[in-house]
């Protein structure tokens, strides 16, 4: 339910919930029934004990409370989530992807992953949002790309897959050649050019379109885009006490030139503070400032043509916020931005390789 999505995701592994309503996944603990997650003197446990008493514990944690018959020894623990798990679930596959064949760079590894990894969830449906007259599609689910790799915004390449990939590994005769990135190609600010000044209508299904044209042919094994996109509402919160909508409604697709569309904004993603800087200040009037996004939906495709980007404003709605402004952004409400939100600047730059495999 907390999973992080996006056109970054290269590939998914399992990891489950808190292990008390939902399941989580099992592994290994401290071992005694004395400390870990499954002893008495374990966080969690500990601190419902003390709140709650031991009954109500049992009741929450049936498998790691000491004493449960199928963990007599409090070996293991069934509260293993996040990325706690699906980050050693993952690098292990690596682990046994470059056990079997010790001679693969870590390109090689993300190719292996990339053409192997198992396409779950088959039938996650399209997200539709409907923008004044017409509709934005947030979320296309599975899409396949002209090199023929399946991608979502929620699982990337899908589950990895140990026994898929050790076999490729086995086998493998790909040659991706030397590593190969191109020099950012764009228009206004991001490549030191004056700030476009191309105003994003809102509330409007037909957004602003901004087209790149690339004359290098590589194979694409990775894409970035960089965008300043400004609006002079954006700041610490509106004179009412309210904070803009302009970044939450904030939408970016874009299409390869082989006609695969990916989404790097949905937008309803709570973008309501000002672009963040390396050094942790804020760039009042900015929604996204010198913001890099990759996309790994166009992976094996050709750089070579026309890209087109497209941003929306999604929204034309006003709300309140629970809590009279007792929340991060100390905001009563969220209102409809008024000005509208300016592209001033968008490139990309491709990591890939010469030729076709």
């Amino acid at each position: 339910s907390y999973s992080a999505a996006g056109a970054n995701l290269m590939v998914s592994a399992p990891a489950g919930e808190a292990g008390r309503i939902a399941p989580a996944m099992v592994t290994t603990d401290q071992m005694t029934c004395i400390n870990g997650y499954s002893g008495f003197n374990g966080r969690g446990i500990a601190a419902w004990i003390s709140a709650y008493g031991e009954k109500f514990a049992a009741s929450q944690f049936p498998f790691d409370y000491p004493g449960h018959e199928d963990n007599a020894s409090c070996n293991y623990t069934s509260t293993f989530n996040g990325t706690s798990s699906a980050a050693p679930n993952a690098s292990g596959v690596v682990s046994l992807i470059l056990s079997a064949n010790p001679e693969l760079t870590w390109r090689d590894v993300r190719h292996i992953l990339a053409s192997t990894s198992t396409l779950i969830d088959a039938d996650n449906a399209v997200v539709n949002l409907t923008v004044g007259a017409g509709e934005f599609a947030a979320h296309d689910g599975w899409v396949e790309n002209a090199a023929g790799y399946s991608f979502n915004n929620l699982y990337g390449f899908g589950r990895v897959d140990a026994g898929e990939a050790v076999k490729m590994a086995k086998a493998y005769s790909t040659n991706l050649g030397e590593q190969v990135i191109t020099t950012w190609n764009g228009v206004g600010s991001v490549v030191a050019d004056n700030a476009l000044a191309l105003e994003i209508p809102d509330n409007s299904a037909l957004g602003l379109t901004q087209k790149i044209i690339v004359n290098e042919e590589l194979n694409i094994e990775a894409m970035q885009f960089k965008f300043d996109v400004s609006n002079p509402e954006m700041g610490m919160g509106l004179d009412d006490g309210t904070q803009t909508s302009a970044g939450s409604d904030l939408a970016i697709e874009v299409t390869s030139p082989s006609g695969t569309r990916s989404v790097l904004l949905s937008s309803k993603q709570a973008l309501f503070l000002p672009a963040l800087s390396s050094d942790f200040t804020f760039n009042t009037g900015y929604i996204l400032k010198d913001a890099v996004i990759m996309s790994n939906a166009f992976y094996g495709e050709s750089t070579k043509g026309t890209w087109t980007v497209r941003l929306l404003d999604t929204s034309a709605a006003s709300f309140a916020l629970a809590g009279n402004g007792d929340n991060y952004i100390s905001a009563t409400g969220i209102t409809n931005n008024v000005a509208l939100s300016v592209l001033e600047g968008v490139s990309l730059r491709a990591f890939g390789h010469a030729g076709q495999e």
